[in-house]
């Protein structure tokens, strides 16, 4: 038997008085409090181990804990009683490779979320999206693109009918067509862009247009656009950027949160570049659907490469819209490979 200095708690008030317990192998404890002699089997008590500077607890029974300091008569007697969890809380605090194995544990799950997690979670949010959300995202983030970026379209009205005209005729036959409007709008600071809202809606600078030299490489940039906007790239984005409020926007369909969400939206198209997975997924969307039309693929890539001359970037990082995107001009002008993504 061991006996160890204690610190006694009643559980009814926070005042403590000096006790002495006897520490009694495989059985219990004896405590002399206030002149008793009280016997605690094994059974009616719980110990906790120390974790960090802290001393053992044990609990006894009516609330009352008994504060025991770090000893090894202590240490050897509550090993078999000590709570369940506590032993290995223990354990890290004595072996730091452990410890350490832990926090990469930590820090390779915390990353593994933000890349991986959060993303996947976003798609499927994404899909989940009431189209009415999705619209009235859309309407709040183009009065805000109109508000803070976008003047009204010097284009000549007819080339904007020829433009808009072409558009209906090519992509009538695709899933997205009854969602699918082309709007006009002058550039300003953004020049020579193209961006799709999550509803359907595809904005068309001014700039883009004067810079094409001809129709198809129009429909090559357009496809583009719908391209994010089969994917959902716009939204996922806005999904991924937003986290729980977006969540409860899906979960709810409540319309003034979403108001706040539609805030999000110019800095996600504007500000945010798309992933290189997104952008890909876009140019190979672009890609079979100039092969289905007939269109050469060369289209596509010209359009790119002077937008490049245009912006002056060759990796695009610092351009916003269109060109901001993570894949290199080189890469993206060769399209799929053969095989791939259903070519």
């Amino acid at each position: 038997m061991n006996k160890v200095d204690a610190r006694f708690f009643d559980g009814k008030s926070s005042r403590g008085s000096d006790v002495e317990v006897e520490l009694i192998e495989n059985s219990g404890i004896r405590v002399a409090i206030q002149g008793k002699i009280l016997d605690f089997p094994i059974d009616a008590i719980s110990v906790e181990c120390p974790v960090g500077d802290s001393g053992y607890l044990i609990h006894l029974p009516n609330d009352a804990v008994l504060h025991i300091g770090r000893s090894d008569p202590m240490a050897d007697w509550c090993r078999p009683f000590a709570v369940a969890g506590m032993n290995s809380i223990s354990l890290f605090e004595r072996r730091w490779p452990y410890a350490i194995a832990a926090l990469f544990v930590v820090i390779a799950s915390g990353w593994w979320a933000l890349t991986s997690g959060i993303p996947i979670v976003a798609k499927y949010l994404a899909k989940a999206m009431p189209n009415e959300i999705e619209f009235f995202l859309s309407k709040q983030g183009m009065n805000l693109l109109d508000h803070q970026f976008f003047g009204e379209s010097e284009l000549d009205p007819l080339r904007q009918r020829q433009i808009g005209n072409l558009f209906a005729s090519m992509f009538e036959e695709t899933e997205l067509a009854d969602r699918l409007t082309l709007l006009f709008r002058k550039g300003n600071i953004l020049g020579a862009n193209a961006f799709a809202l999550p509803s359907g809606t595809i904005v068309i600078t001014d700039e883009l247009v004067e810079m094409s030299a001809h129709d198809e490489e129009i429909i090559a940039i357009l496809a583009h656009e719908v391209g994010h906007i089969d994917q959902q790239h716009s939204i996922r984005m806005l999904l991924q950027s937003s986290g729980s409020a977006a969540l409860f926007v899906v979960l709810t369909g409540d319309f003034g949160s979403a108001a706040l969400l539609g805030a999000s939206i110019p800095t996600v198209l504007v500000h945010n570049a798309y992933s290189r997975e997104f952008e890909t997924e876009a140019d190979d969307y672009a890609y079979r659907f100039l092969d289905s039309q007939g269109i050469a693929r060369h289209r596509f890539a010209d359009i790119l490469l002077r937008l490049e001359q245009e912006h002056g970037n060759g990796d695009g990082s610092a351009i916003s819209g269109f060109l901001s995107s993570h894949p290199r001009t080189g890469d993206r002008i060769n399209g799929p490979r053969p095989g791939q993504n259903g070519d």
